[in-house]
């Protein structure tokens, strides 16, 4: 679609609002959603409390803060490589030296009883960049 939706697409998503399947849609996403931040933030206290963040209020993400330490792009490369995907921030900021310990971390394509494997596993990953816990064998 170039400019604009059909009005074969417009009168489509006219009828399905009618019919009331997006309020249907929300208020199920919104459920899934809470249940899936709850577990996110459980995990995370577990698994992570070296981590901060804020509480989720919305949406379908959490961005987190980590130590000085942690390097975030080395962390979603090793993730990556354990079929766990973060998002490194450091491209959000507009320093010189862009902060390298922030990413997010998306909830709402992953079921709720994945979620705390999902960070265990993370936390293994980062904790061997910490210096004060990893060591060589």
């Amino acid at each position: 679609m170039i400019r604009h939706p059909t009005a074969f697409i417009q009168r489509s998503f006219a009828r399905f609002l009618l019919m009331g399947h997006y309020g249907s849609l929300s208020r199920r996403l919104v459920i899934s959603h809470r249940e899936r931040a709850l577990a996110l933030a459980a995990a995370l206290k577990q698994h992570m409390p070296y981590v901060s963040h804020t509480a989720v209020t919305g949406g379908s993400s959490l961005w987190m803060s980590g130590p000085d330490w942690l390097d975030c792009r080395q962390l979603a490369a090793a993730a990556k490589a354990n079929r766990i995907l973060i998002e490194p921030g450091d491209v959000y900021f507009l320093q010189d030296r862009q902060p390298l310990n922030f990413f997010r971390l998306s909830f709402s394509s992953i079921a709720s009883d994945r979620i705390n494997e999902g960070i265990r596993r993370l936390d293994v990953l980062a904790e061997r960049q910490n210096p004060r816990t990893y060591r060589l064998a």
